[in-house]
């Protein structure tokens, strides 16, 4: 019998699990985690970001893709990570300063011509701010 397993992306991650384990590895270096989202498209970071995302990941990620990623290109990975499962419980566990660094993020957004306006409104909704 056959397994069928979800392909590799250009990291190598293939779930969850090796996704968080990639991220908590780069936690406190915005600019490897940077190169790490990188190689992961935006579209499956609902599924791999999965059952473990954290408030720390979600804060470092945002980070990183503010710093090291063009405005259209945070913004859309922005729009994909709230999208994963245990988004809106882990904004719960926000503290003010994870709040402070996200909401700088969502600024320079708005501030940028590449994402238009209705984008920066959904994303300071989905990030509660």
């Amino acid at each position: 019998a056959t397994t069928t397993t979800t392909p590799p992306t250009a990291s190598g991650v293939r779930n969850a699990v090796e996704f968080l384990a990639g991220c908590r590895a780069r936690l406190h270096d915005p600019a490897q985690l940077a190169l790490f989202l990188r190689s992961v498209p935006a579209s499956a970071l609902p599924r791999l970001a999965g059952p473990q995302l954290e408030a720390p990941h979600v804060v470092a990620m945002v980070r990183a893709l503010g710093e090291f990623f063009a405005p259209s290109e945070a913004a859309e990975y922005m729009l994909a990570l709230a999208q994963a499962q245990r988004f809106a419980m882990v904004l719960m566990f926000f503290t003010e300063e994870d709040q402070r660094q996200v909401a700088a993020v969502l600024a320079s957004l708005r501030q940028s011509s590449q994402v238009d306006a209705a984008t920066v409104q959904s994303l300071t909704k989905l990030y509660a701010l």
